[in-house]
């Protein structure tokens, strides 16, 4: 409840014109019933004395009048506006100005919302409410205040442009508030500009997007820098949140293209995508600085994994990136893996896949490619199946030089049907991959993908597979010199299964692929 001193200043002035009332008819009723008595006593000092004390009753009643509310003014006038101040209402419109209310929990803020409801909308699951989001939309950035999207199910047409800089709009929470797109093909709502506040919604479709239709995104990202996405939901889109592959201004230069820089998103569902989940692949330019909490992206309902033909989750050009917890569910990836990152730096605390299907060729858990560093903090591989048609299947895959760390890695409970499945292995022999505190009951020996991942594969608990020297080159262990891949004068492959009369291991002599190599450290035989 708003209590300011425009609400006090009215609680006064009703009193006040209410008290003068009541005393003016008090002072008619004892003056007439005073001054009867009186004419009818002997005209005495008293009674010019009573007559005196009369007149000024009456008087000090026509002062109290005077002091309330003018006649002009109504004691029931229009809450939180005081008399003095009325003019131009703050919304112009069909709607009132009262539609203009607090928002805020803190006392001393002034932020203040309209409703959609005041400009048309009904939200009652079958009446096109395109037209009137619109106009509550333009309303709320001419007002510079918030639009609220009350509870209920509002049908569109054609896609809301919120674009608009500054635009916070919110509902009544995940699920509650639901906006759903009628046409094929067309995102649900378009965001982007800076300082945007998107909150407490929920996007749909009428039903699970086609493969073909590639521009039905839930919500389709534009320039989108400093701005919160908080509690928000898609459903049945082919993507459930995507950068858009376009130019948004029709440029081919340096500053075109469509991004996200430096924004936050949280509590955010995805529900029975189509193709891929998430997908933030930029338009031209790149993704930077960015934060990811507790993002969920689920296909089917829990142990039904519904086929998706692309990615779960994409992370590409990407800087700087943070995810604290990510979880992929319940998705059989046909084509392709459940993350894929490429990016310069990301950090994942926290990455959870349960309940998916990995069918494809050379299908992995996460792909990481084209250079970067990706540092993951915590993972499970809990609960999934991983299908035997293919050759190249692991839980990590890189290439391109891509450099991934985890941290803590948990596998349980999955069904392995590729006897050549690993945790990692390389899409052409670069990069590097190590993983320390690894707990599984999936694997007698923790492994790497083949014999030909190091020395991309460093290390897995204590075992260390490969390392840089203090000259960089390699140093690996083998059972003999390497047969493919590309090596470097110097690189050196200690021998695992040492024996009298054998060598210490083999050292390139000339580099190539897989170069020249010789045996160093004669061992010798048993004494004689």
């Amino acid at each position: 409840m708003n209590c300011g001193p425009d609400r006090m200043e009215l609680h006064r002035n009703w009193i006040r014109w209410h008290l003068a009332g009541i005393f003016r008819a008090l002072s008619g009723l004892m003056g007439g019933f005073v001054f009867g008595w009186l004419v009818r006593q002997p005209f005495t000092f008293n009674r010019k004395m009573a007559l005196w004390v009369v007149c000024l009753v009456f008087v000090a009643g026509c002062a109290l009048s005077a002091a309330g509310p003018s006649s002009a003014s109504s004691p029931t006038g229009e809450v939180g506006v005081s008399s003095s101040s009325r003019g131009t209402p703050l919304v112009a419109g069909p709607a009132p100005a009262s539609s203009v209310t607090s928002l805020s929990t803190d006392p001393t803020a002034a932020r203040t919302f309209l409703s959609a409801k005041d400009y048309g909308a009904l939200g009652n699951g079958y009446t096109n409410d395109t037209a009137a989001l619109n106009a509550s939309r333009d309303a709320a950035l001419k007002a510079g205040v918030a639009l609220y999207v009350p509870s209920g199910y509002y049908q569109v047409s054609a896609p809301l442009d919120w674009r608009k800089e500054g635009l916070e709009a919110f509902g009544d929470g995940q699920g509650s508030t639901v906006i759903q797109q009628l046409a094929t093909n067309a995102p649900v709502v378009l965001l982007g500009e800076q300082h945007q506040h998107i909150h407490d919604l929920s996007f749909q479709y009428k039903k699970q997007a086609a493969v073909t239709d590639t521009r039905s995104v839930g919500i389709e990202l534009y320039k989108s820098s400093f701005s919160r996405f908080e509690r928000l939901t898609v459903y049945w889109a082919n993507k459930g949140i995507a950068v858009y592959q376009n130019d948004y201004n029709s440029r081919t230069d340096a500053g075109g293209g469509n991004f996200v820089f430096s924004d936050t998103f949280a509590d955010i569902e995805v529900l029975g995508y189509r193709t891929t989940g998430i997908d933030f692949t930029p338009y031209i330019r790149g993704n930077t600085g960015s934060v990811l909490s507790n993002i969920y992206v689920r296909n089917g309902p829990m142990g039904v994994a519904e086929d998706a033909t692309g990615y779960g989750v994409v992370f590409s050009n990407t800087d700087e990136m943070v995810i604290n917890q990510l979880n992929i569910e319940a998705s059989n990836f046909t084509d392709h893996d459940a993350l894929l990152i490429h990016g310069a730096s990301v950090v994942i605390n926290g990455l959870h896949l349960e309940g998916d299907t990995l069918s494809a060729w050379d299908a992995s858990a996460v792909q990481a490619y084209d250079g970067g560093s990706t540092t993951i903090n915590g993972m499970s591989f809990v609960g999934n199946n991983v299908a035997a048609n293919a050759n190249n299947k692991s839980i990590v895959k890189v290439g391109k030089g891509a450099r991934v760390t985890i941290v803590g890695l948990r596998l349980k409970r999955n069904t392995i049907m590729s006897a050549t499945y690993g945790l990692m292995h390389s899409l052409d022999q670069t990069g590097s991959f190590a993983a320390t505190d690894v707990q599984t009951d999936q694997f007698t020996a923790l492994k790497l993908g083949d014999t030909g991942q190091i020395p991309v594969g460093k290390r897995i608990n204590e075992t260390v597979y490969a390392y840089k020297s203090s000259a960089d080159k390699n140093v690996l262990s083998g059972t003999s010199a390497p047969t493919s891949g590309t090596w470097a004068i110097g690189d050196t492959v200690v021998n695992s299964v040492p024996s009298a009369g054998g060598s210490m291991g083999w050292v390139c002599v000339k580099a190539g692929t897989p170069g020249t190599w010789q045996t160093y450290g004669a061992i010798a035989g048993p004494s004689s």
